[in-house]
Protein backbone atom coordinates (compact mmCIF):
# COMPACT_ATOMS: atom_id res chain seq x y z
CA UNK A 1 0.00 0.00 0.00
CA UNK A 2 2.87 2.57 1.10
CA UNK A 3 4.75 1.84 -2.36
CA UNK A 4 1.46 2.20 -4.70
CA UNK A 5 0.53 5.83 -2.91
CA UNK A 6 4.76 6.75 -3.46
CA UNK A 7 4.34 5.22 -7.14
CA UNK A 8 0.98 7.48 -7.18
CA UNK A 9 2.96 10.95 -5.91
CA UNK A 10 6.10 10.32 -7.96
CA UNK A 11 3.79 10.13 -10.48
CA UNK A 12 1.55 13.05 -10.52
CA UNK A 13 5.19 14.87 -9.70
CA UNK A 14 6.80 13.67 -12.47
CA UNK A 15 4.11 14.46 -15.05
CA UNK A 16 3.64 17.73 -13.53
CA UNK A 17 7.33 18.88 -13.86
CA UNK A 18 9.64 19.68 -16.82
CA UNK A 19 12.17 17.65 -18.27
CA UNK A 20 15.46 18.59 -17.76
CA UNK A 21 16.26 19.15 -21.27
CA UNK A 22 14.44 22.45 -21.79
CA UNK A 23 15.36 24.99 -24.20
CA UNK A 24 17.02 28.10 -22.51
CA UNK A 25 16.43 30.31 -25.85
CA UNK A 26 12.63 29.48 -24.93
CA UNK A 27 10.90 30.85 -21.52
CA UNK A 28 7.43 28.35 -22.82
CA UNK A 29 9.46 25.78 -21.81
CA UNK A 30 10.03 26.86 -18.07
CA UNK A 31 6.36 27.80 -17.07
CA UNK A 32 6.05 25.84 -14.84
CA UNK A 33 1.78 26.33 -15.27
CA UNK A 34 1.98 25.72 -18.77
CA UNK A 35 3.95 22.26 -19.39
CA UNK A 36 2.22 20.78 -16.18
CA UNK A 37 -1.29 21.46 -17.97
CA UNK A 38 -0.31 19.24 -20.84
CA UNK A 39 -0.47 16.11 -19.23
CA UNK A 40 -2.72 18.08 -16.16
CA UNK A 41 -5.12 15.00 -16.30
CA UNK A 42 -2.87 12.39 -15.99
CA UNK A 43 -1.57 13.99 -13.07
CA UNK A 44 -4.63 14.39 -11.68
CA UNK A 45 -5.69 11.18 -11.92
CA UNK A 46 -2.44 10.18 -10.00
CA UNK A 47 -3.40 12.52 -7.60
CA UNK A 48 -6.87 11.02 -7.31
CA UNK A 49 -5.45 7.45 -6.92
CA UNK A 50 -3.23 9.38 -3.80
CA UNK A 51 -5.88 10.85 -1.76
CA UNK A 52 -7.86 7.24 -2.26
CA UNK A 53 -5.46 5.52 -0.93
CA UNK A 54 -4.30 7.85 1.89
CA UNK A 55 -7.36 7.41 4.25
CA UNK A 56 -6.51 3.68 4.89
CA UNK A 57 -2.85 4.11 4.98
CA UNK A 58 -3.74 7.21 7.94
CA UNK A 59 -6.69 5.24 9.42
CA UNK A 60 -5.29 1.36 9.19
CA UNK A 61 -1.49 1.22 9.38
CA UNK A 62 -0.89 5.07 11.18
CA UNK A 63 -3.91 4.29 13.99
CA UNK A 64 -4.84 8.49 12.68
CA UNK A 65 -8.11 10.05 13.52
CA UNK A 66 -10.51 8.48 10.81
CA UNK A 67 -13.12 11.72 10.65
CA UNK A 68 -9.54 14.10 10.12
CA UNK A 69 -8.13 11.68 7.28
CA UNK A 70 -11.02 11.34 5.85
CA UNK A 71 -11.69 14.79 5.76
CA UNK A 72 -8.10 16.22 4.92
CA UNK A 73 -8.15 13.32 2.11
CA UNK A 74 -11.66 13.73 0.45
CA UNK A 75 -10.77 18.04 -0.05
CA UNK A 76 -8.06 16.74 -2.16
CA UNK A 77 -9.36 14.34 -4.02
CA UNK A 78 -12.61 16.82 -4.41
CA UNK A 79 -9.91 19.60 -6.13
CA UNK A 80 -8.76 16.83 -8.66
CA UNK A 81 -12.03 15.83 -9.30
CA UNK A 82 -12.72 19.42 -9.87
CA UNK A 83 -9.84 19.79 -12.34
CA UNK A 84 -10.54 16.31 -14.20
CA UNK A 85 -14.68 17.23 -15.16
CA UNK A 86 -13.48 20.84 -15.97
CA UNK A 87 -9.94 21.09 -16.90
CA UNK A 88 -10.45 25.44 -18.11
CA UNK A 89 -10.54 25.06 -14.34
CA UNK A 90 -6.76 24.73 -14.45
CA UNK A 91 -5.83 27.70 -13.09
CA UNK A 92 -7.84 28.33 -9.90
CA UNK A 93 -7.90 24.82 -9.00
CA UNK A 94 -4.32 25.12 -8.59
CA UNK A 95 -4.38 27.98 -6.48
CA UNK A 96 -6.69 26.23 -4.36
CA UNK A 97 -4.52 22.78 -4.19
CA UNK A 98 -1.65 24.70 -3.31
CA UNK A 99 -3.03 26.73 -0.54
CA UNK A 100 -4.88 23.58 0.67
CA UNK A 101 -1.05 21.99 0.28
CA UNK A 102 0.14 24.91 2.35
CA UNK A 103 -2.53 24.02 4.92
CA UNK A 104 -1.79 20.32 4.74
CA UNK A 105 1.91 21.06 5.10
CA UNK A 106 1.33 23.28 8.43
CA UNK A 107 -1.07 20.66 10.46
CA UNK A 108 1.31 18.16 9.62
CA UNK A 109 4.67 19.53 10.54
Amino acid sequence: MLVACTVFIYGAAELALPVEDYDVASDRELDFLHHSQSLGRVSAGSMLAYFLLGPYVNIWMLNNAALASTIVAGLGALLMVAYLAKPAWFRGVTVLFAGYAAVVLFLTA
